[in-house]
């Protein structure tokens, strides 16, 4: 059963093995099997679900299982995750993210980022690659490209116009990264009440930028948007 404690707990330092239910001897496919029971937990309609949570926790909630799946499926990530479980580490959240940000080399040689998330090589034809479809060959308009040299203006605002000028739907972006195009809009509208905790935006951002083909710095630019904790 999902450990729905485990998941609404501080979303610092977690166990990835404890967010998914599995033993840290758990073979790939009892991990595949873990993530799948929890989708139909958390992307179904359960009614019991709702009286736990409400939809932003909900979100957050599958982010931190999404997160920990992709890091135990990968054998690198895994081996790396282990590894500092062994040296009695248990790394953050934002650490994690950043795993995943870099492209970290799969166990067949290739970097994940030339994998989309059905295993299928890029270029392929494939409606969760539409976005990348939409954007790749093109190039932002002049207006954009000057606008990228004044950090105060790049913000969610910046995003949606560029993501416009390459025409391609918030639907589609959400198709091709898992990121529910709910949080995709409050993204754009900097609605950050509305958004899970702060590691896990980074990581959107972090997708949507490389979608985009932005500068990576486009992700520090947007995240220093965010108030002030109290």
């Amino acid at each position: 059963m999902l450990n729905t404690n485990m998941v609404t707990e501080s979303p610092f330092r977690e166990n990835l093995y404890e967010i998914l239910s599995v033993e840290r001897t758990a073979t790939i496919a009892e991990i595949e099997q873990a993530f799948q029971k929890a989708k139909l937990v958390f992307l179904g309609e359960h009614d019991a679900l709702y009286t736990l949570f409400d939809d932003g926790a909900k979100q957050a909630v599958w982010a931190k299982i999404e997160l920990a799946y992709r890091i135990l499926r990968d054998t690198a990530r895994r081996q790396r995750y282990d590894r500092q479980l062994s040296e009695g580490a248990m790394p953050p959240i934002d650490e994690l993210q950043r795993w995943l940000d870099e492209g970290v080399v799969r166990a067949d040689g290739m970097s994940e980022l030339q994998f989309d998330r059905r295993g299928q090589r890029q270029g392929e034809s494939s409606a969760v690659n539409r976005a990348s479809r939409a954007v790749r060959g093109k190039t932002l308009s002049q207006t954009l490209v000057e606008r990228l040299k004044d950090p105060a203006l790049l913000g969610g605002e910046f995003l949606k116009l560029v993501r416009e000028d390459y025409g391609v739907t918030l639907d589609e972006i959400a198709s091709e990264t898992r990121i529910g195009a709910a949080h995709l809009r409050f993204i754009e509208s900097e609605q950050f009440h509305l958004l899970p905790a702060k590691a896990y935006v980074r990581g959107f951002v972090a997708q949507l930028v490389a979608l985009l083909k932005l500068p990576k710095s486009m992700v520090e630019h947007y995240m220093s948007r965010y108030p002030p904790v109290d």
